[in-house]
């Protein structure tokens, strides 16, 4: 019998990433169906670099990296040691954890090696990103147009789609069977382009039990003391100020994941551990045994609430800021019933502390959403016949 192919972004070193779309394959694999992540490598690698640099927001991006992979070569002692160490602990992770197809050496390739597949599942993130599409790969194009296409809670990451590329993209849509999307902005989109009602679905992260979370981190705890665990992805100062503050009250240490998606240099100063030995299974570890939970990551907060622990989220963007993700942030605590868990006035985290969050409510919403979100899979999958 054929696997099912999937089409996610697991090559990426982000937790975020990594962590979903092992979620992704382990939902498919929960059924009972056979799975592997797709392999494209693009052939004129060196084309398609320059190509994407004509893009204002990939430059920024590319820059940033470039930076830091600079001052990590100069300062090899003090960054760039510490994060091979991380990045080994990534491609760790991939080894243990994420099924891989063999590799698929260009676009004809890739066309021709869809036949290899019963059916095609893509997930997650911002997949359908306008940044993406000339590529050619997360629009599912490759694919026959007789193999069944299911999408999981892909995103655009925008809440609109640039006029230039509407027509390109409703051609797309209108060849995938089965669409579902991460945003209420997704189900617009797709609405307005293809007159489809599709559901939003939970992000593939929440659809996994504990027990299956349990069974790929470490048994014991990485820290032994109590501790704020620490996870910070922009470079706001304010932030780690105020964890400081936190642990004045409570007396814990401060165990952090620094300098994430950019140099920090707050990231050098706060904290009583930095941590880089952490690939995407440890992390969890550390959410999983912290007393209190500070982040501006959404995957950050998703594992806190699914370990129903005490934690603290914070706006990574300013509002109203281009590149901002603070909506999807809100969108998932409000469905929950958390939405005071979102913090831009930091006095009240203070004020917090001493109160619990009773997850009574959050735990029967979650329940229901994860019911209704698995129906979607299900049923795309029975009516293709893969189950």
């Amino acid at each position: 019998m054929k696997k099912v192919g999937i089409v996610s972004c697991y090559y990426v070193k982000n937790y975020g990433s990594m962590l979903q779309a092992y979620a992704v394959q382990k939902m498919i694999e929960n059924k009972g169906i056979e799975c592997e992540n797709i392999q494209y490598v693009k052939k004129n690698q060196l084309f398609v670099y320059a190509k994407k640099l004509c893009n204002k927001n990939i430059r920024k991006v590319q820059f940033k990296n470039f930076k830091r992979k600079i001052i990590g070569k100069l300062n090899y002692e003090k960054y760039g040691k510490n994060f091979k160490i991380r990045s080994n602990k990534f491609e760790q992770f991939t080894k243990e954890h994420i099924k891989i197809s063999k590799p698929y050496l260009g676009y004809d390739a890739l066309k021709n090696g869809s036949n290899d597949y019963r059916a095609f599942v893509l997930g997650s993130d911002q997949l359908w990103h306008p940044d993406n599409i000339e590529n050619h790969y997360f629009t599912m194009e490759f694919i026959d147009d007789n193999i069944p296409k299911i999408t999981y809670a892909p995103s655009f990451g925008v809440s609109e789609i640039p006029e230039k590329q509407k027509e390109a993209t409703k051609i797309y849509l209108n060849r995938i069977q089965h669409i579902s999307v991460r945003e209420e902005t997704g189900k617009k989109i797709v609405k307005e382009l293809t007159g489809k009602d599709v559901p939003v679905v939970l992000d593939p992260t929440f659809m996994l039990s504990i027990n299956d979370w349990e069974n790929m981190q470490p048994k014991e705890p990485i820290y032994a003391k109590k501790y704020i665990f620490c996870y910070f992805l922009g470079n706001n100062p304010e932030h780690r100020k105020i964890v400081k503050r936190i642990k004045e009250k409570t007396g814990y240490d401060i165990v952090a994941l620094p300098h994430i998606d950019e140099l920090v240099k707050e990231d050098e100063q706060y904290a009583d551990v930095k941590m880089y030995d952490v690939g995407p299974a440890e992390m969890i570890n550390l959410i999983k045994n912290a007393e209190i939970v500070c982040t501006d990551s959404f995957h950050c907060t998703a594992f806190s609430i699914m370990y129903e622990k005490e934690f603290y989220t914070f706006n990574r963007f300013k509002e109203g800021q281009k590149a901002s993700t603070n909506t999807r942030l809100k969108s998932i605590l409000s469905l929950l019933g958390l939405e005071d868990r979102l913090y831009t006035d930091y006095d009240k985290v203070l004020d917090k502390i001493s109160i619990k969050i009773d997850y009574c409510n959050t735990r029967e919403k979650l329940k229901e959403m994860k019911k209704k979100s698995d129906n979607y899979l299900e049923n795309a999958l029975k009516q293709e016949g893969i189950i």
